[in-house]
């Protein structure tokens, strides 16, 4: 088990990157399998995982960004791990979803692609928006109150 010692020597986040990346490349697999017959008939296996790889790690980050965005938001500190826990649960139940539906209305892969990463695009937008009201917000009343004293 000397890889697994080596593993658990990583640094958390480390850690939590590597196994979420893990967590989401068989989901796209399942889509690829699903929603994209001929790339996955064509046998090869080096394109598939390579975009399976690819669509994982921005999935992956663009629900990280959103976890943390929602956590600044909050005011909370939280630990590192429990936002990184919290994205990948988040991102994985997600792409779930989306591959139900799109392959119950039989759509395309293209389809589900653009679908997919507009919600997620969409969710980042506006927790920066929202994160930015925020913070002006806070100005505001910073302002306000050395205007009163």
């Amino acid at each position: 088990m000397a890889w697994f010692d080596e593993f658990s020597k990583l640094p958390i986040t480390t850690r939590n990157i590597i196994l979420s990346l893990a967590m989401q490349l068989p989901f796209w697999l399942i889509a690829i399998y699903l929603l994209n017959k001929p790339l996955y008939n064509s046998g090869d296996y080096l394109i598939i995982g390579a975009f399976c790889f690819c669509f994982s790690v921005t999935w992956y980050f663009l629900g990280g960004l959103n976890a943390a965005m929602a956590a600044q938001m909050n005011n909370k500190k939280r630990d590192i791990h429990t936002i990184y826990v919290v994205g990948g649960i988040v991102s994985v139940l997600y792409l779930s979803v989306a591959i139900i539906v799109s392959h119950y209305f039989s759509l395309s892969f293209k389809t589900f692609l653009i679908i997919s990463y507009s919600y997620m695009l969409i969710a980042f937008f506006k927790s920066v928006i929202r994160l930015e009201m925020k913070q002006y917000d806070d100005k505001q009343k910073k302002s306000n109150s050395d205007s009163k004293s």
